[in-house]
C-alpha cells in the first residue's frame, strides 16, 4: 500500500536514483583531504612561484606542534627539506623528498625533541615537473 500522494513512478525513481547517491556520499567521504581529520588545523599558507627555490612560511602564533604536512591546492611541487625555525632560535632541518601533485598532500612530517613553538617553517623545493605557481598550505597538529 503506498503512502496518500506517492505515485508508484515516485517510487521506481526513488529507487533508481538512491544507489547514485550512496555512492556520491562515498565519494565525496573519500575525496576530503587527511588533512582536515581530526586535531589538524591549518597554520599557514604560502603561495610559490616557479622561479624561485626556497620560501619561508611563518607559522601563526608559533605554535609548539607535534607534526605538519604540507598541502598543495593549485599546482605540484617537488619538496626537498624544511628547516623548522623555533622561538627560541634553534633549528632543525627535515629531508623531505615528497613530490606532490596538484590538490595532494605530503605526510605527516614529525617535530621531535624538547623545542619551544615554531615560528617558520622553511622550504627548500623545485617546480620543474608543474612549471606552474603553486599555492599552499600548511597544516599543523598540536
Amino acid at each position: 500500500m503506498l503512502a496518500h500522494g506517492t505515485s508508484p513512478r515516485t517510487l521506481v525513481i526513488t529507487f533508481l536514483l538512491f544507489p547514485f547517491a550512496i555512492l556520491f556520499l562515498e565519494h565525496e567521504t573519500r575525496e576530503k583531504p587527511a588533512s582536515q581529520g581530526e586535531g589538524w588545523e591549518k597554520i599557514g599558507e604560502q603561495k610559490i612561484d616557479v622561479q624561485s627555490e626556497s620560501d619561508e612560511v611563518t607559522v601563526s602564533a608559533g605554535r609548539m606542534l607535534q607534526a605538519f604536512k604540507v598541502r598543495s591546492r593549485k599546482g605540484g611541487i617537488n619538496l626537498h627539506r624544511c628547516t623548522i625555525i623555533f622561538q627560541d632560535g634553534s633549528k632543525k632541518t627535515v629531508e623531505l623528498r615528497n613530490d606532490i601533485p596538484p590538490g595532494g598532500e605530503s605526510r605527516a612530517i614529525p617535530i621531535s625533541g624538547p623545542h619551544a613553538a615554531v615560528s617558520k617553517l622553511v622550504f627548500r623545493y623545485d617546480t620543474k615537473h608543474y612549471g606552474q605557481p603553486v599555492e599552499l598550505e600548511i597544516w599543523g597538529k598540536q
